[in-house]
């Protein structure tokens, strides 16, 4: 999970750690927030970890719902978040394919493993997202833990990919959290509802 206003480690170096003790699972960020970072730099460092980790990689990205993380980081208003994500995976994918930027900048390395470079998947549950992911990712992933809100969620990218006559399939990815605890400790949810307390329905628990 990605944060800035939190006491979680950073996603990516947290994966670097994790592809140098493992050799087949895949590495997933779940989702990074990238509209509060630059996309050539982040292009850069999710080809370094897919190269470190020989073509493990696949590029969780969300548009974030929190004002102190974008107030934190200096980055553009929420308000224009959408439409930079999209300019983002433009980006990041053209600096994949070994194109420069534009005149008088050379190709930015290092090539990615992965051919096309790391699959890129959006986070979401708003039928914008869910249209955003079928016209400039790979598939998606959602955070509900409702199984109709999935399928309903599957169905609307799988027919958005249709109706932009893209060939194949999207990935679809279903994230739910689960905390175990005992009778007498609940530090699982309390630590759960401190990252999602910003989100309905879980902004009023107490």
């Amino acid at each position: 999970l990605d944060r800035v206003v939190y006491s979680n480690p950073a996603p990516l170096l947290t994966l670097t750690m994790a592809a140098a003790v493992s050799r087949r699972v895949r590495l997933m960020t779940g989702v990074l927030i990238s509209p509060f970072r630059n996309a050539t730099l982040l292009a850069k460092e999710v080809a370094t970890l897919d190269t470190f980790s020989r073509g493990r990689v696949t590029l969780g990205l969300g548009v974030g719902i929190r004002e102190d993380d974008f107030r934190a980081t200096g980055a553009p208003t929420m308000h224009t978040r959408g439409k930079q994500i999209e300019e983002q995976i433009k980006e990041m994918r053209r600096v994949w394919s070994g194109k420069p930027l534009g005149k008088h900048i050379d190709p930015i390395g290092p090539t990615p493993v992965q051919s096309n470079g790391p699959e890129i998947i959006l986070g979401g549950v708003v039928p914008t997202a869910l249209q955003r992911a079928a016209r400039f990712a790979d598939g998606i992933i959602t955070a509900l833990n409702d199984l109709g809100q999935i399928d309903q969620s599957f169905r609307l990218v799988a027919q958005a990919w249709q109706e932009e006559g893209r060939s194949g399939k999207p990935r679809l990815l279903a994230q739910i959290d689960i905390g175990l605890e005992t009778a007498h400790d609940d530090r699982a949810v309390d630590t759960l509802m401190a990252y999602y307390k910003a989100m309905p329905p879980y902004d009023t628990y107490k």
